[in-house]
């Protein structure tokens, strides 16, 4: 499709594409823009050829006549490249962006759904649906993702509703073997670790209601075998292999296919499942998710499926649901999805296909699911038991759906002061109620500061979100900016090219700060083996070095890291400043309990592979084994789970057959997360938080050290024996020795000793902060 076509007013002119990096690839990808040439600000680029033209400076604009410029900004600075744009002396009076460009080719592409339409309905007449058999057809839809054309008909008899025209079946299998469809749906042709990390996220939320639904006799002493088909990742069988059953995934996809053998160690069969060789009666569990809305016929996908149960063997089958769409309407429908099913629709199938429907509904995902029963029936297929007064029904929800996007709601003020405000300061954080240790964090950031300056107010900045020139103008108003804490310093949890770390602020913009900036106690936070970060931090940090009043840093270990990145110049300005965590009781009154023998377990299910590498099983062996030797030994013991993926922790525990409870501090409001702390005698965790709040309460602590930060807070406060790596072959023995040596007593007092220097170190800087506001402010 080209430019021109769409845009007439083009025609004729020099396109000039401004950017060159993710916005111009998602572009070039879906019209033909053939640019006269490149801009970009980064002048390393001039001279450099992109797609066989030239990359240029900005100025280059004022080399040619306005008006033989069409220019497309695709960047993800519009905005500040359009100022920039303005100022110059030939601006082109013809300036697109990606969105209107899409919205362009949608515009144009419907001019050619009626002609489309008008061929389809003669051709559809001879289509015969899966599910019933009729051949009454309405168009329900005629768009879809990407705002293609896409039309999506409903059968009037059944409520059964498919993509038609549609791909032959050896196009279909094509576009699942070759990795098309990864390319196109997963955005990637190999699954990366963040691939990985989300995939195992929505692996435990479909585990979690599985495990409910299930009758308790299929977890019996014998081996359960289970088939996931369409696997991808592997995550969801991964978690079956640790709970004990033996798996087998079907998985089109070769290089999805081998990833997951390559890290979970599981069985994956590489190939279509009509193709795929599995006896009968071999499963007592089939699962497939995101899978029965891209087959070609559902019902032979259910018919074959129901070949490889056992007798009594159980099909849990997920897929988006129209009843309860999980995303705009234009979303919902798309291209590779060529049936859509509600809830009856579903059920039907799979009464037609021979099973018994146990039970269905919608998951925390936003999906829908049915759990069916290989069925012993004779005569399943008679169609008079399934309830067909669907179809009315569907076309109402399509009519009326205005297809908002559904918004988290979960963003809660933390502690936020109440008297009239005398200083007035921004604080970029993570200001959710989401990890254990942020939720706790942020508020006792703003804590120490309101412990000095007395009615002080505080404007929050979600640490996350996109800084422009807006932000700082809005910053400026204010009396300072306290970055932190936290370990900020971290490139894979917002990763961005403006920064490199958490905090997404170029430094073009971070110059533009005129009010005194405070780093605050904030950390190193690099996995091991984990890769640096991008080139851009190494000049960001130094001018956030050079332009903050104060640079504290939680720990000695984070400082030296820092160290690595900065010229020597810039060392003697930061300093060592205390987790405010670990002050909590100077800062709130708490009131100690008498010791009782109660015992947190944190273990931090995120990164597994870089927290515990090879080692993985290992670790978590030797924590169970920790585990039993303190109920033998008379412990309440409770597994604390900071992280909604550290839940995934009991699968373990369930593995091995041991019961503990468990405590989600995931979203927690602070006051739960410091009342269930206070209940502790012993913390032994795997998160920097799981030990500084106890800690910062005074209770003791002993760090399963998967994270160089753990370390490191213990050198800083003298006692590296209170902690041991959980790569040690001597972790269990060193746990021993640290509980059957020690005297609780005498540990809750040289607590008391090193929070009275933490605190003292802390005053000074805040002092000295404090000292610098007033003088800036002339207060």
């Amino acid at each position: 499709m080209e430019l021109q076509k769409i845009f007439p007013d083009l025609k004729n002119k020099k396109i000039i594409v401004w950017g060159t990096g993710d916005f111009y690839q998602k572009c070039k990808g879906k019209i033909n823009l053939n640019p006269y040439c490149f801009i970009d600000n980064n002048s390393n680029n001039w001279g450099q050829k992109l797609d066989g033209k030239l990359i240029y400076s900005p100025s280059i604009l004022n080399e040619i006549e306005k008006s033989e410029v069409g220019l497309l900004i695709l960047s993800s600075f519009f905005d500040e490249i359009l100022l920039q744009v303005k100022e110059m002396p030939k601006m082109p009076e013809i300036i697109m962006n990606w969105d209107m460009i899409e919205s362009g080719i949608y515009d144009f592409t419907c001019m050619k759904v009626k002609e489309l339409k008008e061929k389809f309905d003669i051709d559809i007449k001879s289509h015969i649906c899966d599910l019933c058999g009729e051949s009454s057809f309405e168009l329900l839809y005629d768009k879809g993702r990407n705002r293609k054309i896409l039309f999506n008909y409903i059968c009037l008899n059944c409520g059964a509703v498919f993509t038609y025209p549609r791909l032959t079946i050896h196009q279909h299998e094509e576009l699942y073997l070759n990795g098309e469809f990864s390319k196109k749906a997963r955005k990637s042709e190999r699954p990366d670790d963040e691939k990985f990390k989300f995939c195992e996220s929505q692996a435990y939320e479909r585990f979690k209601l599985i495990e409910t639904l299930l009758p308790t006799e299929i977890y019996d002493s014998r081996i359960k075998k289970v088939i996931e088909i369409g696997s991808g990742t592997g995550s969801f069988l991964n978690i079956m292999s640790i709970v004990g059953w033996e798996t087998l995934g079907v998985e089109p996809d070769k290089e999805y296919a081998n990833s997951s053998m390559e890290r979970y160690n599981i069985s994956v069969k590489n190939s279509m499942l009509e193709n795929t060789p599995i006896p009968a009666n071999y499963a007592d569990l089939v699962c497939s998710f995101q899978v029965i809305e891209h087959v070609q016929s559902p019902f032979d996908f259910l018919t074959r499926v129901k070949r490889f149960l056992k007798e009594d063997g159980y099909i849990f089958i997920e897929c988006p649901g129209i009843d309860n769409m999980h995303t705009p309407m234009d979303d919902f429908f798309w291209d590779v999805h060529v049936n859509t099913f509600s809830e009856e629709v579903l059920k039907s199938y799979l009464l037609k296909s021979g099973f018994n429907v146990v039970s269905s509904g919608y998951n925390s995902l936003g999906f829908l699911w049915v759990l069916g029963k290989k069925s012993t029936l004779t005569d399943v297929r008679n169609l008079q038991i399934i309830n067909f007064k669907n179809a009315q029904r569907i076309k109402n929800i399509v009519g009326q759906a205005k297809s908002p996007l559904k918004k988290n709601a979960e963003k809660i003020a933390v502690l936020p002061t109440n008297y009239p405000a005398t200083y007035k300061f921004g604080h970029v954080g993570y200001h959710l109620n989401t990890n254990a240790g942020d939720t706790l964090l942020f508020p006792y950031v703003r804590k120490v500061f309101q412990s000095h300056f007395r009615n002080c107010e505080f404007k929050l900045f979600n640490i996350h979100e996109a800084v422009t020139e807006k932000t700082i103008e809005s910053i400026n108003k204010l009396d300072a900016l306290i970055i932190g804490g936290g370990g900020l310093f971290l490139a894979d949890t917002n990763p961005n090219e403006k920064s490199g770390w958490q905090w997404p602020c170029p430094t073009e913009l971070l110059k533009k700060i005129e009010v005194p900036i405070i780093v605050f106690a904030a950390g190193y936070n690099r996995f091991r083996g984990q890769s640096d970060f991008l080139p851009v931090f190494y000049k960001n940090i130094q001018t956030l070095i050079e332009k903050s009043v104060f640079f504290g840093i939680r720990n000695s270990g984070s400082i030296k890291a820092l160290k690595e990145y900065v010229p020597q110049k810039h060392w003697n300005k930061i300093e060592y400043q205390p987790c405010p965590t670990t002050l909590i009781k100077y800062l709130d009154p708490i009131q100690n309990q008498s010791i009782s023998k109660k015992a947190a377990i944190n273990i931090a299910m995120d990164r597994p592979f870089l927290r515990f590498g090879r080692d993985y099983t290992d670790v978590i062996k030797k924590v169970i084994r920790i585990t039993h030797y303190l109920i033998e030994n008379n412990w309440n013991v409770k597994l604390f789970h900071h992280h909604h993926l550290d839940e995934q922790s009991r699968l373990w525990f369930k593995r091995y057959n041991l019961e503990i409870e468990e405590v989600n501090l995931n979203q927690a409001p602070p006051d739960k997360v410091i009342e269930y702390y206070s209940e502790v005698d012993l913390s032994i965790g795997m998160r920097g938080h799981a030990q500084m709040v106890p800690f910062g309460l005074g209770k003791p602590i002993f760090s399963l050290i998967s994270h160089d930060k753990l370390k490191y807070f213990l050198e800083d406060i003298g006692h590296p024996e209170w902690g041991v790596d959980v790569h040690s072959p001597d972790m269990e023995q060193n746990f021993i020795r640290f509980v059957e040596a020690s005297s609780f007593d005498e540990l809750n007092l040289e607590i008391n000793r090193i929070q009275s220097d933490l605190w003292s170190i802390t005053n000074k800087n805040i002092q000295k902060i404090k000292n610098i506001i007033d003088n800036n402010t002339g207060r």
